[in-house]
């Protein structure tokens, strides 16, 4: 009997300490994800590593709260070593990109998740008067030595942008009353707006940052809905690890085949052609979608018709 009342009181401890430290999982979560993500930069893609990494996603999707896995994938960027080290040069399809949609230099760009400064750089370099910011503190440190102190760099996810834009909430304040001749969004970051709801208050804050401006984003994307995923062996024990986590935490389970998981990069959403389509009308925009060569791309620019 003291045996089962030990373990009762045990396993009370336990629940109590998952439901009252919401910070201490995510510090878990953080933690081995980034662990996952050295392995994979180590060892590459294999088996094994790739059913670790859906068990993770499964487990980690059904787990966490939205909010949560934005922190969870901000973590992830804090510690990563690799996105520092990429050349100060545009990718082939920017070049075209950027030359044909954004107006002629000095025009007043603002550069949104620029991460270490790769975007940013160029266009500075290119006589542009750059703003940047970005949520990571240590890639704003990399943008800032990499720029300069002709370059401001604020640190600022797009949430905290909407709020300061939207509802004057936050700093810097000088930056919400700011206006800009094109905004450009740091490779693929709009993909880690995980909420709708802000992802639709993102556009409406830039349309107030660059009322007549082209905006030019990435993101990942599809055709169409997306059909229900096949669920293989790992992604079904995650899943269900997950979901328990998930109800012992108080937390509502937020499995949707929109969030997409990986190692070195976290969560991201996937966006349907319509959505995009509608966030630019529901601004007043319309939408080109850029090739890459002959085929599609997960590049747009949102311009005034």
């Amino acid at each position: 009997m003291r045996d089962v009342a030990a373990s009762n009181e045990a396993g009370a401890a336990a629940l109590t300490l998952v439901q009252q430290a919401p910070n201490a999982v995510l510090g878990v979560a953080t933690a081995w994800c980034r662990a996952e993500a050295r392995l994979y930069r180590r060892a590459g893609r294999r088996g094994v590593l790739d059913s670790v990494q859906r068990l993770s996603a499964a487990t980690l999707t059904a787990a966490l709260s939205r909010q949560e896995k934005s922190q969870l994938t901000l973590g992830i960027y804090e510690a990563s070593p690799i996105y520092k080290a990429l050349a100060d040069e545009l990718f082939a399809i920017e070049e075209g990109i950027f030359g044909q949609r954004l107006p002629k230099a000095p025009a007043r760009v603002l550069v949104g998740g620029c991460g270490a400064g790769r975007e940013a750089s160029v266009l500075a370099a290119r006589g542009y008067q750059v703003h940047a910011f970005d949520p990571a503190s240590a890639f704003v440190a990399e943008s800032r030595r990499r720029l300069g102190a002709s370059v401001p760099v604020a640190q600022l996810s797009y949430e905290e942008l909407s709020a300061l834009v939207l509802d004057h909430v936050g700093t810097p304040q000088g930056l919400a009353r700011a206006q800009f001749d094109a905004v450009v969004l740091g490779c693929g970051s709009l993909s880690h707006v995980l909420d709708p709801h802000e992802q639709r208050r993102l556009f409406r804050a830039l349309d107030v940052l660059s009322p007549t401006g082209p905006l030019l984003a990435s993101f990942l994307w599809m055709d169409q809905e997306p059909a229900e995923l096949v669920v293989g062996r790992a992604a079904r024990w995650g899943r269900g690890l997950g979901r328990t986590l998930a109800r012992l935490r108080g937390v509502p389970c937020d499995v949707s085949p929109r969030l997409s998981y990986q190692a070195a990069r976290g969560f991201a959403y996937t966006f349907t052609r319509s959505e995009i389509e509608q966030m630019a009308q529901a601004g007043g925009r319309r939408v080109i979608w850029e090739r890459d060569i002959v085929r599609p791309s997960n590049y747009a620019s949102f311009v005034r018709p």
